[in-house]
């Protein structure tokens, strides 16, 4: 079983190291089904939601550490409380909700994250949306909470809002990398605690972050070499597909 976590793992970083979106979505799908298709005991939805977090901590910290010269580090303060905040209520929530709502809310977010990806947003003029906008905060408050939920970092939802505030594409995605990272954090710190009926598998915890570590190393060598238009093509192909089998089991 191992070597199925690792591909899983690897698969997830592929699509984070190339596209930069949809890598926790699709990591957090194929935790939830995957395991019953071969016959194993499913995972628990906390298990599944702290195995994801460190795997965003890890992808979102090597990522933020490639873009740290491009954090906007006023904008990344600004989002911080309430991204934190929300995602320790979002980690609390995890373990007390049932599996048809985890279901319901995981369609909703893949159907957003395909919307985002279908329109993708240009920068829009510095200054325009601004930084300190309540819409910016808002959107921190609703990536921590999904990411305390789920363990997922969220930037299909928050690259979008601070390119609208103006951030090149650059600084955007090192700032919402390194939001990811403290939400992923303030999540796990949340739910390690809280999961002594379940204990984190670690052995398959690190093998689902080794691969996705790998993976995103391929996905990076990928975009260099595919045009980004092809990637994000395949990303919301796989979303689709994703989103059908989650509908299937509601």
């Amino acid at each position: 079983m191992m070597a199925i976590y690792l591909a899983m793992g690897i698969f997830s970083g592929v699509v984070v190291g190339g596209a930069f979106v949809g890598g926790s979505l699709l990591l957090t799908s194929l935790l939830l089904f995957v395991p019953g298709l071969l016959g194993q005991p499913p995972l628990s939805f906390l298990t599944i939601s702290e195995i994801v977090g460190a795997q965003t901590v890890v992808a979102a910290g090597v990522g933020m550490w490639g873009h740290r010269d491009a954090i906007v580090g006023a904008v990344l303060r600004r989002l911080l409380l309430p991204a934190a905040l929300l995602s320790a209520a979002g980690a609390l929530l995890a373990p007390r909700l049932p599996r048809p709502v985890i279901l319901l809310v995981l369609e909703a977010v893949i159907i957003v994250s395909l919307d985002r990806l279908a329109r993708p947003r240009a920068p829009a003029p510095v200054g325009s949306a601004g930084a300190g906008s309540p819409t910016l905060a808002i959107t921190g408050a609703a990536v921590g909470f999904l990411g305390g939920l789920y363990g997922i970092g969220g930037g299909f939802l928050l690259v979008p809002a601070l390119l609208l505030a103006g951030l090149p594409v650059r600084a955007a995605v090192g700032t919402a990398l390194g939001a990811g990272v403290i939400i992923a954090l303030t999540g796990l710190a949340v739910k390690l605690p809280a999961s002594h009926a379940a204990p984190l598998p670690l052995v398959l915890a690190a093998a689902v972050v080794a691969g996705s570590a790998l993976g995103a190393a391929a996905g990076a060598w990928l975009a260099r070499r595919v045009p980004p238009e092809r990637m994000r093509q395949a990303v919301m192909g796989l979303l689709v597909l994703v989103a059908l089998r989650v509908g299937q089991s509601l």
